[in-house]
């Protein structure tokens, strides 16, 4: 009996050594801390586990360092690419310069899917799974919160996906030249009532014909066109809190009990200017493999990252640790000597850090200093507080290659209007896309659609190369505007567009009415042929750690958010069902009260000298009147 025990312990030993054969799972943990030029400091953590495994042989079932629920979520609907954020405040770049990065404010998710998956059935599915995950209300993510980018997001995908999008596009211009050609078929067959109509589009401007085929095509390519792998939803009403940060470290193999998770304090975190939360789970291939599925060894990597802008304008030293309300720093034991803390220096300030024992990374302006589990190290850096040293270091600072603001236009609570406002303060032009969508309950004229370039009305086809105008349907889907052009030097441009408001039934608006309905920020895609020198500690892959050499020469999508809005729906006087309510509720306790009162109370009658008596001033005063009458 001992021997057979003995020979299913070794067979099942055995298996678990060939099921960890082809995993190996790493982790690192880095610190990136950044001087801000008006006094205050930037101060960015990011855990990176991974696990690499042949997804032909191996199905992920056992785990070291690597949390099973994510890689359970990854197999399970077949995402390529997540992306996750939850985010407080907002990123003011005339001050603290750009951002590594930026998010809006709220919730952000972004994800893509496998080809051989229906994106759309494992999207839904995806939002619960996080919303349970995260503890957060993702779950609320629907057709009407959600939209199918185009032009925006394309590193997400793989490039067999990029190629496909590449066909796509090519597809439609065939399919302008077949309605051209169509229409022109039509027209000699009706005769010459039709002719007056050709002359009318032969005479609008090269804007209004594109539009017109455009929406022509739009409705074509609806009818025939693959379905999209790539979703994007965002809900700038949800709030940040403590309840969304215990998930998110319990996602570290040391948890908060070790290593920088030790950091992880929710008081310092969220009294902060700016606190930024995400989650990023992604495939990384090597060159030969252009497919998860069809690949022999893929890494699957799962990247959290916590950035925060801490109050430290008044103070000359600053000590990295305290701040987190913690005495010093000190590397995780699971993470195999791979705990690193990275001081981004200035190109102007009197900045000093201590100790001087850092190592200045070759071509960057990044001093690291390794962690220990057994040696902590108190990290401080001293900064000069006078106004003219922060100037300077304000001069020099790493900003976006463009600034992007966005207003609400119009008065009243009937209708409304959007400015969007793109410039380009370089000497070179940029490549842009510019997406936003709105609710469904803000339905967009996209006719009223004007820009301008540098003050001066230009049509859209004169600077836009690519547009997609999708508009919203009641309780199903948003109005999209999503547009890629090309921005000269030194200019600005500007989209501006009315839409109404809608008015709601009293059971849809929100909890508070009255504060407005919220408005997701709209993202600018600043897209490059390869990463720019000014932009290098920007991006997931800012970390030494990465080949820079290969990301530096790869092509490079640099996201900018803007302001997200609050616009004020028309209302009905709620004040009157409250009053309705409460009429009601007082005049049913009333009657109900007095029903059961005389449904269950028993009375009794007491006599006095043969007469009924009774306490109650009423009845004394009825037998003295009946006496004094019958005297």
């Amino acid at each position: 009996m001992a021997c057979t025990r003995g020979g299913f312990l070794a067979v099942f030993i055995l298996l678990c050594v060939v099921a960890h054969a082809d995993q190996q799972e790493t982790f690192h943990e880095e610190l990136l801390v950044r001087p801000l030029a008006d006094g205050n400091l930037f101060a960015h953590l990011q855990f990176t586990s991974a696990i690499q495994f042949n997804p032909q042989n191996t199905s992920l079932n056992h785990f070291s360092l690597f949390p099973k629920p994510v890689a359970q979520a990854i197999q399970k609907f077949g995402t390529e690419h997540v992306q996750l954020t939850f985010t407080q405040g907002r990123w003011h770049e005339n001050h603290w310069g750009a951002p590594l990065l930026d998010a809006p404010s709220g919730v952000q998710l972004i994800a893509s899917f496998l080809p051989s998956r229906d994106a759309k059935s494992e999207w839904k599915s995806l939002i619960h799974a996080l919303s349970g995950m995260f503890c957060a209300s993702i779950d609320v993510l629907d057709e009407t919160k959600s939209v199918e980018p185009q032009y925006s997001y394309s590193d997400l995908l793989r490039q067999n996906s990029k190629l496909e999008q590449e066909k796509e596009r090519d597809q439609q211009l065939q399919w302008q030249e077949e309605l051209m050609n169509d229409l022109e078929s039509k027209m000699t067959e009706r005769g010459e009532s039709v002719e007056g109509e050709w002359k009318k589009m032969q005479n609008l401007p090269q804007s209004s014909k594109t539009f017109a085929m455009n929406r022509e095509r739009i409705s074509k390519q609806r009818e025939s066109s693959p379905p999209s792998r790539l979703f994007y939803g965002e809900m700038p009403e949800e709030a940040v809190c403590t309840e969304n940060l215990t998930p998110w470290s319990k996602l570290l193999p040391c948890r908060s009990e070790s290593g920088l998770g030790r950091l992880l304090h929710s008081l310092p975190l969220y009294d902060s200017l700016y606190h930024s939360m995400g989650v990023t789970m992604r495939y990384s291939l090597p060159d030969h493999c252009n497919s998860v599925e069809t690949c022999d060894s893929v890494t699957l990597e799962l990247i959290q990252t916590l950035g925060v802008v801490f109050r430290t304008e008044e103070m000359e030293e600053i000590d990295i640790a305290k701040l987190y309300s913690e005495p010093a720093l000190s590397g995780c034991v699971l993470s195999n000597d791979n705990s690193f803390v990275y001081v981004q220096m200035p190109a102007e300030g009197d900045i000093t850090v201590s100790p001087a024992t850092g190592e200045q990374i070759e071509n960057s302006p990044l001093i690291r200093h390794k962690l220990s589990s057994v040696s902590p190290l108190a990290l401080k850096i001293t900064q000069n507080t006078d106004v003219n040293a922060r100037k300077r270091m304000k001069q020099t600072m790493s900003r976006s290659p463009v600034i992007v603001s966005r207003s609400s236009l119009g008065n009243g609570e009937e209708n409304g209007g959007i400015l969007m406002q793109i410039r380009n303060p370089t000497e070179e032009k940029v490549v842009l896309s510019y997406i936003e969508f709105l609710p469904w309950h803000f339905p967009i004229y996209f006719h009223s659609l004007r820009v301008f370039l540098n003050g001066q009305p230009i049509g859209l086809a004169s600077i836009a190369s690519k547009w997609k105008f999708s508009p919203g349907e009641d309780h199903a889907a948003p109005s999209v505007l999503e547009i890629e052009f090309e921005l000269p030097a030194m200019a600005t441009v500007e989209f501006t567009y009315r839409h109404d408001q809608a008015f709601l039934q009293w059971t849809e608006h929100p909890p508070d009415a009255h504060r407005g309905s919220d408005i997701a920020s709209a993202c600018v895609t600043v897209k490059y042929p390869n990463k720019p020198e000014s932009l290098r500690v920007t991006g997931i892959d800012w970390t030494p750690r990465v080949n820079q050499t290969k990301v530096m020469e790869s092509p490079y999508e640099y996201r900018l958010y803007t302001e997200g809005l609050l616009v004020l729906l028309p209302t009905p006087d709620f004040s009157m069902p409250y009053n309705v309510i409460t009429l009601t509720c007082t005049m049913f306790a009333i009657v109900f009260t007095t029903t059961i009162n005389v449904l269950t109370r028993r009375f009794s009658y007491l006599t006095e000298g043969g007469e009924y008596s009774s306490g109650r001033l009423s009845m004394f005063l009825y037998r003295k009147v009946r006496d004094f009458l019958t005297k």
